[in-house]
C-alpha cells in the first residue's frame, strides 16, 4: 500500500508541474495531511536533488499554536530541512477568528517565504476528502461549475503557484502513511467544533450521507474532476476566441451566447489581464446584469485595475494604471503653424507645406499609420482649437458623405476606451477636421487640386 501510495504521489507531481531541482516551500501546520506531505516531498527531494523548505505560521487562534509549531518544528528537524515560521501580528486572541481572514495571513506569509528563498511554488496538503468537502461547501453557497470543480493541481496564487500533490488522496490513507515511517503529528482540537461549517459537513453532514450511499466521498470527487475537464474545455474555446478577436466585442453577440459561455467569457478576459486571481461569481453575474441592461455606455471597476466598458453595440475589458484622472476638459487655441502642448502634455507640430503635383492617397494613409497626418490647407482654416473628445462630437471619416459619432468611429478602429479619453481633436470653423495622430476627416483631404497643406504629427519642431 505504502508503494502504491508513493507511485500515485510520483505521477501527481507531474500533473502538477513541480521541477525538480527548484526550491520549493512547503506549507507544514503540524497535522497528519501535512506531515505527510513534508515526508513524502522529502524522500522525493532526496532523490531529485530539490531544496526544500518547510514553513509554519502561528496564528493569533486558536491558542495552540505554539504546541502545532513545536510538531512542526520537530519534523524538520527530523528530516534535516530549513524551517521557516511566522507570526500572526496581533498576537494571541482571546476569541475566534474568521476562517477567512485566518487564511489570508497564512497565505501572506507562504508567499512572502516563497519570495525570500527564490522557490518555484507552495506545496499544500489538501487531499481528496478536502476536496469534497470544498464541494459540499460550495454547494451551499450556491457556486457555479467553476467553483464546484473545487482546488486545482496546480493553480496561480500572488505571483506563484499552489502545489497539490495528495488532491486524489484519502485521509485515511495518509494517517496510516505517518503511522507506518514512524512519525507522529498534533491533531488540531478545533477540527472537531462543529460550530464551524466545514467541521460541521465534516462530521455530520458526510456521514449522514454515507449512511445511504457508502461511496458518496468516491462519487462527489469524480463529479469535481469531470467539472474541472469541462471547465477547462470551455476556457480553452473562450481563449482561442479572444485571442483571435481582442476588444472591442460585439455586445449583442455576446449577449445572445449562453449563460455559461458568457461567464466564461468574462473570467477568462480578466484572467488575461490578471492571472494572480479568478473573477469571483457574485460579481461575474453582477456584470453580466449591468451589460444587459440597456444603455448607451458606461464602465465598472472591477479588482486588481480591471475596467469593464460599454459603448453602444461594443464593450470590453481593459488595465487602467493608477495614473491622476484626467481633467474634466481642456481647450488649446490653434492658430497655425507651429508647435502646441494639449492637455495630456502631448507635443503638436503643424507644418504649413506646398502640395505637389501628385496627390497619391496610399502615401498618405502610409503616412497615417505612422501617426503623421496631412490636411487641405485651403479648407482647414486657423483659428481653431485643439481640445479633449466631448460627449456627442461627430466626426466624417474618410469615404463617408456624412458625419457619425466620433465614440462609434473609435471603437470600430479598435481604440482602447482609456486611450480615446485622450486622443485630442482639432476644430476649426468647419468642424472637426482631424483626430490628432489617427485620422483627418473627410471635408479636410487633401485633393487634387490642393495647392498647400498641413503637415501634422508628435514632437519637437
Amino acid at each position: 500500500m505504502m508503494e502504491r501510495l508513493w507511485k500515485r504521489f510520483v505521477r501527481n507531481l507531474r500533473r502538477c508541474r513541480v521541477q525538480p531541482g527548484v526550491p520549493l516551500v512547503v506549507a507544514v501546520s503540524g497535522g497528519p495531511d501535512s506531515t505527510a506531505l513534508a515526508h513524502l516531498l522529502h524522500r522525493w527531494a532526496q532523490a531529485t536533488a530539490t531544496p526544500l523548505a518547510l514553513a509554519h505560521y502561528i496564528h493569533a487562534w486558536p491558542p495552540t499554536g505554539a504546541w502545532e509549531a513545536a510538531y512542526a518544528e520537530g519534523l524538520a528537524q527530523a528530516l534535516g530541512r530549513p524551517f521557516v515560521v511566522g507570526r500572526s501580528s496581533r498576537g494571541l486572541s482571546d476569541r475566534p477568528i474568521p476562517e477567512a481572514e485566518l487564511r489570508r495571513e497564512r497565505m501572506q506569509f507562504l508567499v512572502e517565504t516563497v519570495r525570500q528563498v527564490g522557490a518555484q511554488g507552495i506545496a499544500l496538503g489538501h487531499h481528496r476528502d478536502d476536496q469534497v468537502e470544498t464541494f459540499l461547501l460550495r454547494l451551499l453557497r450556491g457556486s457555479g461549475p467553476y467553483g464546484l470543480a473545487g482546488m486545482r493541481w496546480r493553480q496561480p496564487f500572488q505571483g506563484t503557484f499552489l502545489f497539490r500533490p495528495l488532491l486524489n488522496v484519502p485521509r485515511a490513507v495518509l494517517r496510516r502513511y505517518i503511522h507506518a515511517v514512524g512519525l507522529h503529528a498534533f491533531e488540531d482540537p478545533s477540527n472537531e467544533d462543529v460550530s464551524r461549517l466545514r467541521n460541521w459537513v465534516r462530521h455530520r453532514l458526510l456521514p449522514w450521507m454515507e449512511a445511504a450511499e457508502p461511496h458518496v466521498r468516491v462519487r462527489i470527487f469524480r463529479l469535481t474532476r469531470w467539472l474541472d475537464q469541462d471547465q477547462r474545455a470551455l476556457a480553452t474555446v473562450v481563449r482561442r476566441r479572444l485571442r483571435e478577436r481582442p476588444p472591442p466585442w460585439d455586445l449583442g453577440e455576446w449577449c445572445r451566447l449562453p449563460r455559461s459561455l458568457r461567464v466564461v467569457w468574462l473570467r477568462e478576459a480578466y484572467r488575461d489581464l490578471r492571472p494572480g486571481r479568478p473573477l469571483g461569481l457574485r460579481l461575474i453575474r453582477a456584470v453580466i446584469r449591468w451589460l444587459r441592461r440597456p444603455g448607451g455606455h458606461g464602465r465598472i471597476r472591477l479588482p486588481q485595475g480591471v475596467v469593464v466598458w460599454k459603448d453602444g453595440p461594443a464593450w470590453g475589458l481593459e488595465a487602467v494604471s493608477a495614473a491622476p484622472a484626467l481633467p474634466a476638459d481642456w481647450a488649446v487655441p490653434w492658430d497655425g503653424e507651429g508647435t502646441y502642448t494639449d492637455g495630456v502634455g502631448q507635443r503638436w507640430v503643424f507644418v504649413r507645406k506646398p502640395c505637389s503635383s501628385t496627390v497619391d492617397p496610399a502615401v498618405f494613409r502610409a503616412m497615417a499609420e505612422r501617426g503623421i497626418l496631412v490636411m487641405d490647407a485651403e479648407r482647414v482654416v486657423p483659428p481653431g482649437v485643439i481640445r479633449r473628445r466631448r460627449p456627442g462630437d461627430r466626426f466624417q471619416p474618410l469615404g463617408m458623405d456624412r458625419p457619425v459619432r466620433l465614440r462609434r468611429f473609435l471603437i470600430a478602429r479598435k481604440i482602447p476606451y482609456g486611450v480615446r479619453l485622450q486622443l485630442p481633436v482639432l476644430e476649426t470653423a468647419s468642424g472637426i477636421a482631424a483626430v490628432l495622430g489617427l485620422a483627418v476627416a473627410e471635408w479636410a483631404r487633401v485633393r487634387p487640386e490642393t495647392r498647400w497643406l498641413w503637415e501634422v504629427r508628435r514632437g519637437e519642431a
